[in-house]
């Protein structure tokens, strides 16, 4: 299971993005479901972020007196921060630009395309996998688990 986190305002962001991780045109990788949590600000999405790791978070550019900005840097804070994907109505390569250059993963730009979502979705999740798998290779306990 895949868990994702978005966090927006809009209520049409929550139903489509529902609609797309059960549509199998999507073609999301992974083991099992992608299971989509749902938060409609800053704090709540950290209060869940606090309790359950969460590979990805898509956050739409504005959060009601937050932005995206506010996000990525609050997701910093984490250990192991989730990566971010940022949600906007425009295709502006100056939002992109910055978010790409701040640190966000990706940009998704609304209406959603099933095949967009699914491709940056499952290389954000690959990536995840992939740094996973590094941070736990540089760990000294996985190393001495796996050395006898």
């Amino acid at each position: 299971m895949v868990q994702i986190l978005l966090v927006s305002e809009a209520g049409e962001d929550h139903e489509s993005f529902r609609e797309l991780l059960a549509d199998p045109a999507c073609g999301l990788p992974g083991d099992g479901p992608w299971v989509l949590r749902s938060r409609h600000s800053i704090a709540s999405a950290l209060a869940v972020l606090e309790g359950h790791p969460v590979p990805i978070v898509l956050s739409a550019c504005e959060l009601g007196s937050d932005t995206w900005r506010e996000m990525l840097d609050a997701l910093a804070a984490f250990s192991r921060p989730p990566l971010l994907i940022v949600i906007s109505r425009l295709d502006d390569e100056g939002l992109w630009a910055e978010a790409l250059n701040l640190g966000v993963y990706d940009l998704l730009v609304k209406p959603f395309d099933a095949d967009e979502v699914g491709r940056i979705l499952g290389q954000a999740w690959r990536r995840w996998a992939e740094r996973d798998e590094a941070e736990a290779a540089k760990s000294p306990r996985y190393k001495t688990a796996h050395a006898s």
